[in-house]
């Protein structure tokens, strides 16, 4: 793996490819008891909304207490019963629950999306509200552990890619395994403000797989580089590598999966880490501009060469049934560089298939 790439491809890989979709979180897990703890209580339950970049409900189910709300926003932090009143609380105050901002919003990658880290050998190095970050990952870029300000919390894979890492209890703290996590989340500001005790995060969008029906979606803004698409996985690979690393020194930040045209092109999209700024291309490439649209979507499971055929003509006929008039077709697979094992021929992929409409 290209060490230098891991901060990225930890954000990938938390994003599904669309960092965007990591600016709204919903995280649910329970505590778990440290190495040789005894007793009858029931685990707490937890759940988590998150709006980038301060904003922070967090709800505590006690089953001998009953439930606990802490919210937060770049003006204070609040705590009180499920349907209020809140009172303000210190940062840092209420049960430590800053804290609990501070890692989730780490284990999402936030302190990554600036593109502002710094890799050394098998350490990703960050800063988090000014203090000091340091991730460990293995030869496949997952993170092992994760130190904030001197504090150290050891990492267990999840059991699926669709939750972070589980936090390992310890000796002297309880531990975290997630049960939920939903990204690309949309809240109402209500949702996050001490004095309503009713707002409902507005949904949840754009991370479900539509396997059944196609449907229609929309793609934020980005620029792309496009390139002839080699015709093996590992030159693929290796070029999506490439590129990826030429833009990542040069500012730029994934905006998405790579794209693969029906006209043997491949589409690397990205955008400057830092807001305002211009987008850079490397030597030889000339970045276009890809506007906000609405697309028809599908996604299939199946090898490269067989998939992609039944999800064009899905898609179309779904076109045509709503009103719509067909354009270009894109398939992005689930396929990164640094993954553990390159796709073969017979190989099952993960596929969302874009169509243009209009």
């Amino acid at each position: 793996m290209a060490q230098e790439s891991a901060a990225k491809r930890i954000v990938e890989r938390l994003s599904g490819g669309r960092p965007s979709a990591l600016h709204g979180v919903i995280l649910g897990w329970t505590e778990t008891k440290p190495d040789g703890a005894k007793g009858r209580r029931k685990a707490r339950r937890y759940l988590a909304a998150l709006r980038y970049p301060d904003r922070f409900r967090l709800e505590v189910r006690d089953p001998s207490a009953g439930a606990l709300v802490y919210k937060r926003t770049s003006k204070g932090a609040w705590v009180g019963p499920a349907g209020g009143p809140f009172l303000a609380t210190k940062a840092g105050g209420a049960g430590g629950y800053e804290r609990v901002f501070s890692l989730l919003s780490l284990l999402m990658g936030w302190d990554l999306l600036e593109g502002q880290a710094r890799v050394a050998g098998s350490k990703v190095h960050s800063t988090w509200k000014k203090a000091p970050v340091m991730r460990v990952v293995d030869s496949n870029g997952q993170p092992e552990s994760l130190e904030l300000g001197g504090t150290r919390y050891a990492l267990r894979p999840s059991q699926t890619k669709k939750f972070p890492a589980d936090v390992a209890a310890t000796p002297e703290r309880t531990g975290m395994k997630f049960r939920r996590c939903s990204i690309n989340a949309e809240f109402e500001d209500s949702y996050f403000d001490p004095a309503a005790t009713t707002a409902k995060k507005v949904r949840i969008g754009g991370e479900r797989q539509n396997f059944l029906s196609p449907t229609l979606a929309r793609v934020e803004a980005a620029w792309l580089l496009e390139v002839d698409a080699p015709d093996r996985w590992p030159d693929r690979l290796a070029k999506l590598d490439s590129l990826g690393r030429a833009l990542h020194g040069l500012g730029q930040v994934p905006a998405g999966l790579p794209a693969y045209t029906t006209t043997g092109k491949m589409q690397v999209y990205f955008r400057p880490a830092k807001r305002k700024a211009k987008p850079q291309a490397p030597a030889g490439h000339k970045p276009q501009r890809r506007p906000a649209k609405l697309v028809a979507v599908l996604y299939g499971r199946g090898p490269w060469d067989t998939v992609r055929a039944p999800l064009e003509k899905r898609l179309a006929a779904f076109a045509r049934q709503v009103g719509l008039e067909p354009g270009a077709v894109r398939h992005l697979p689930y396929v990164l560089p640094g993954e553990t094992n390159t796709p073969g021929r017979e190989t099952v992929l993960l596929v969302r298939a874009e169509l243009d409409v209009r």
